[in-house]
């Protein structure tokens, strides 16, 4: 486990390198293209959040934001 602005500073890197980052949650890799944002204190209260492309992922502490890769899987956790 890493904090938020450890996992954005690392996404951010290698997205700009052309390399995709990927995500483990729920139990699948999600591609990642890119880093949106992050909460250094920020509590979800579960693992993961999908909203379209949008996923949040609860880091230690802090949660990150980032956007999908378009060929990212089905959602984990769909929001309405």
């Amino acid at each position: 486990e890493r904090p938020a602005h450890w996992a954005f500073g690392f996404v951010s890197g290698v997205a700009s390198l052309g390399y995709e980052p990927v995500a483990h949650c729920a139990g699948a890799w999600l591609p990642l293209a890119d880093a949106v944002g992050y909460e250094p204190n920020g509590v979800l209260g579960q693992p993961c959040l999908r909203h379209g492309r949008e996923l949040w992922l609860q880091c230690t502490p802090g949660v990150l934001h980032a956007l999908l890769a378009e060929e990212a899987p089905a959602p984990v956790t769909e929001v309405v």
